[in-house]
């Protein structure tokens, strides 16, 4: 939805809101005087009054559509606006164990957030030693993204599998839209996917590509 239609839907719903408040003391919002003399303009009136009833509804509606039109992303729903293709960065810290200091790069590449809570990732690593690497994701509107993403490694030769590799990512996407930035961690498991062998920890940037 983009901002224009919240807009007017906003609107919509304050205007349909006014009419409730009133009718039953005027003419306004192209609600007819009505003639008391008979039963029907009291049953209309009857109908009126039942109809505040939905008067909280109907405000927390409102103040719901204009939550929306006012969003710095105002054509993005809450918990989609990572969707989208981005150009990633891993950066090390707290590896000292493995003599990896921080700030140096772990792995770089392209992400790809799907609509539908699934992400694939085009990681820099060697073609020889992984390959494309997929992942699930969910939106809390207090922690921001987690990602549970998977890859295969192999040995340098390609010719042995190391085991299954374990992204975690936990990031938040800027009021612009176009930058997420947040932590990571990478655990590399065994063959048998049971043990780990190597855990790794880190942050996280990327910059949204668009179309143009």
């Amino acid at each position: 939805m983009n901002t224009q239609k919240t807009v007017m839907l906003a609107t919509v719903a304050m205007g349909m809101f006014g009419c409730l408040i009133a009718a039953p003391a005027s003419a306004s919002c192209g609600v007819p005087e009505m003639d008391f003399s008979n039963g029907s303009a009291l049953a209309v009136v009857s109908s009126k009054a039942s109809g505040m009833a939905d008067v909280a509804a109907a405000l927390q509606l409102t103040d719901r559509l204009q939550s929306l039109a006012q969003t710095s992303q105002a054509s993005v729903l809450p918990g989609q606006a990572v969707v989208g293709l981005w150009k990633f960065t891993f950066l090390s810290l707290g590896n000292s164990a493995y003599k990896i200091p921080d700030g140096a790069q772990l792995d770089a590449g392209f992400q790809s957030w799907h609509s539908d809570g699934t992400e694939i990732m085009n990681s820099g690593k060697p073609p020889i030693t992984s390959s494309f690497c997929m992942g699930t994701w969910n939106y809390s509107y207090k922690t921001g993204y987690k990602l549970n993403h998977y890859a295969l490694s192999w040995d340098p030769t390609g010719q042995t599998f190391v085991g299954p590799a374990n992204i975690r990512e936990q990031v938040q996407v800027d009021y612009t839209g176009n930058k997420l930035s947040g932590t990571v961690t990478i655990d590399q498991y065994d063959a048998t996917g049971t043990t780990i062998q190597m855990h790794l920890g880190g942050t996280v940037s990327a910059t949204r590509i668009n179309v143009n």
